[in-house]
């Protein structure tokens, strides 16, 4: 009986002990929340946490994709580049040459989708390193996106229905958030569930095992790079909204807030190991810690430090995960 009763206890203790390990990250996040709101009630109104949400979603959709291509063993530094290419774009066609909203965004997407192509050739064809690849791309389209725009805002309108897209709720909630909520189900379902994803975490794992497995390591890389490209021109199309305006400098930093928000989340820089559950609760953590620096009144100096400290701790724990 005892001996029963002691394995009992065992059990639940080892239950429990997953439970914490598994959800480690929800509740960091729930305790840093409590702490700040204690500290400034201001930051646990109902508009503050929309704004954290709203803000947590856009950064989201690009962290996803983010997630797609360091599972498989790379980094994307174009991405912040193609939202503000992407924004200036969607202003420029349709407050000087009047072109449909909807084309704008088709347009948008398209500009996302061939940004990821080219990154993803210069990788799997050209076998430049991804860091150096997507270096180039993020400086390049940076100019082309300054050049357009003449390094100057450009506004938006008369476009309200557009404007929703970034400043809409449904039943309260940003419309913003409910795009995240999609798309994170529409990638959790091809990465667990599909050969696509099978495939992704198998490459970032071991690249020659998985060439000489029979499988089409080139073509998946590509497909990893395309989607991150589209995911950041879709979190440039909503921001665009949101502010109304074309702004050539929007994304600036983006690409190291999604990386800190894709580390935190448990994702390795070596390839081979993350979860977008992981992503959603690092990109809620970083916007709040962003938000919450805001609020106490820190210098933006101040935050991009706190923020790179994160990024140093998330990386040194990434590391050590993927070597055990």
């Amino acid at each position: 009986m005892m001996s029963e009763i002691s394995v009992k206890k065992r059990n639940q203790f080892y239950l429990i002990k997953n439970f914490f390990i598994k959800n480690q990250l929800l509740i960091i996040i729930l305790i840093f929340i409590i702490v700040i709101g204690i500290y400034k009630p201001v930051f646990l109104s109902t508009y503050n946490l929309m704004n954290i949400l709203r803000t947590s979603a856009l950064l989201g959709i690009v962290s996803i994709g983010m997630t797609f291509i360091m599972i498989s063993g790379g980094i994307d530094l174009s991405i912040g580049s193609v939202m503000g290419l992407v924004s200036v774009i969607i202003a420029g066609l349709t407050t000087n040459n009047k072109v449909p909203i909807y084309y704008c965004i088709i347009v948008a997407l398209l500009i996302g989708i061939f940004s990821g192509l080219i990154n993803g050739v210069l990788i799997t064809r050209g076998r430049i390193t991804p860091f150096i690849a997507t270096l180039a791309t993020m400086v390049i389209l940076r100019g082309v996106d300054l050049i357009y725009s003449n390094s100057r805002t450009i506004p938006i309108i008369g476009l309200e229905r557009f404007f929703i897209l970034g400043r809409g709720t449904i039943f309260s909630v940003p419309i913003p958030l409910f795009i995240f909520i999609i798309i994170s189900i529409i990638a959790i379902i091809f990465l667990k569930y599909h050969t696509f994803g099978n495939y992704i975490y198998a490459i970032g794992g071991n690249y020659e095992a998985s060439k000489y497995s029979g499988i089409r390591v080139d073509r998946y890389i590509l497909i990893s790079y395309i989607i991150g490209g589209c995911l950041a021109s879709l979190s440039g199309i909503i921001y665009t909204a949101r502010l109304a305006s074309g702004q050539p400098m929007l994304g600036e930093n983006f690409e190291m807030m999604s990386i800190a928000a894709v580390c935190v989340g448990g994702t390795s820089l070596l390839g081979g190991i993350g979860s977008i559950y992981g992503t959603l609760m690092g990109a809620i953590l970083i916007s709040a810690l962003y938000n919450s620096m805001s609020i106490i009144g820190l210098s933006t100096f101040l935050q991009e430090v706190a923020v790179g400290i994160v990024l140093v701790i998330a990386v040194i724990f990434s590391i050590k995960r993927k070597r055990s």
